[in-house]
């Protein structure tokens, strides 16, 4: 489970423009599917819970639970911890027409080789990661569903601040009465990333080589799919894009007298999206919430559209210092490594948890909970014999 057969090829061409192997259009389209293991196959499951815990009390004092014949001594064990014992432990099926995820590439630039060292290139890359998979909880369709109202709170922190919102709540009386979990094809779900790159690589001095190039792409993501046929709230800025994002890189080596290298890298590399939630309850809408039979008895919903807010860019350096020593037949790298050597300081995470109505607002909302690491200088050795 399950049991799939894909079929997965790859195209590619070049063609001389010019005719003396100078320039060159290159062209390429290949299909690739998903690495799955047993992360999937654990999620359905029939297996029950394993291992039952129960206390032993030696009533007899002969030192064990079992009689000579190998019996168990009933009365000295007790009553189990485990009352799901044998039972299974997940709800979950997986739709057998349910397909491998997938991945589709196009790649399509030209080459031009300049002069007998450099030469530069421009390409343009587009990626369709599609046959996502969806969690429908066959107890719900969205007639389940009723619209209501709430305000957003007040925050100069956030891009829909103060907006009036609408959220769905279970209909009156309904209840959730099966956790039966159907996890299926979501044939509209889909994730694009179209991006261009200009890249310059060449000869330097003593052999030294180098490296430039920039890079801009945008991500579109559509997961529609689950709120449109089952959960509304799932709706909010199910489509979204992360708008046109840029990196650059310089990167190069030199070669050094007595078998030594000088080598960098220098990137600039866009900041992380910002995000914030929000956890809507009765003092919001202004009525008494029916979610009590769902996993996830809440309505969490974003405050912070994906895309519109992300941390300033930030720029790196990393150099490194090599020797290699040579006796016989073993040759040993000795190298320093000395990483973000400018000692950036860039924020990779925040607390995104605004609060909720009746908790109100989170102090540690907006607090950075992760940053890059450091100035880090490093020391090693590499032999091969």
């Amino acid at each position: 489970l399950p049991n799939w057969k894909d079929w997965n090829g790859r195209f590619g061409f070049a063609y001389d423009l010019s005719g003396d192997g100078r320039t060159a259009l290159k062209f390429s389209a290949g299909r690739y599917v998903a690495n799955e293991a047993l992360g999937i196959t654990s999620q359905f499951s029939p297996f029950g819970f394993k291992i039952d815990y129960r206390p032993w009390s030696d009533l007899n004092y002969d030192g064990t639970a079992l009689n000579a014949d190998g019996t168990p001594q009933y009365n000295e064990i007790g009553a189990s911890y485990n009352p799901k014992f044998g039972q299974p432990t997940t709800a979950n099926r997986l739709d057998p027409d349910t397909p491998r995820k997938s991945n589709m590439e196009y790649s399509g630039g030209i080459e031009h080789q300049l002069g007998n060292s450099w030469s530069i290139s421009a390409k343009y890359h587009r990626r369709d990661f599609s046959n996502f998979r969806w969690n429908d909880n066959t107890a719900l369709s969205a007639a389940n569903w009723q619209p209501v109202t709430f305000t957003s709170p007040t925050d100069s922190r956030l891009t829909n601040s103060g907006e009036t919102l609408t959220v769905y709540d279970l209909v009156d009386g309904y209840t959730v009465t099966t956790g039966d979990i159907l996890t299926r094809h979501a044939p509209d779900d889909r994730r694009t990333w179209n991006g261009i790159e200009l890249i310059a690589d060449g000869r330097l001095w003593r052999d030294g080589f180098a490296q430039i190039s920039w890079t801009a792409g945008e991500t579109s993501n559509d997961f529609c799919t689950g709120g449109r046929l089952e959960n509304p709230n799932s709706l909010r800025f199910c489509e979204n894009s992360t708008g046109v994002r840029h990196s650059f890189k310089f990167s190069g080596g030199i070669p050094l007298p007595f078998d030594s290298m000088f080598s960098g890298l220098f990137q600039i590399f866009a900041g992380n999206s910002i995000l914030g939630s929000y956890q809507v309850d009765a003092t919001d809408t202004g009525r008494a919430l029916n979610l009590a039979g769902l996993q996830d008895p809440g309505i969490n919903i974003a405050l912070i559209e994906p895309g519109a807010l992300y941390e300033p860019a930030t720029a790196a350096l990393s150099l490194r210092f090599s020797k290699v020593v040579t006796t016989g037949n073993v040759r040993t790298r000795v190298y320093m490594d000395a990483t973000n050597l400018l000692n950036t300081l860039q924020v990779t995470a925040r607390n995104r948890f605004f609060g909720g109505g009746l908790t109100g607002q989170n102090d540690e909302f907006f607090r950075p909970i992760n940053l890059n690491r450091g100035r880090t200088l490093s020391w090693g050795i590499q032999t091969s014999f």
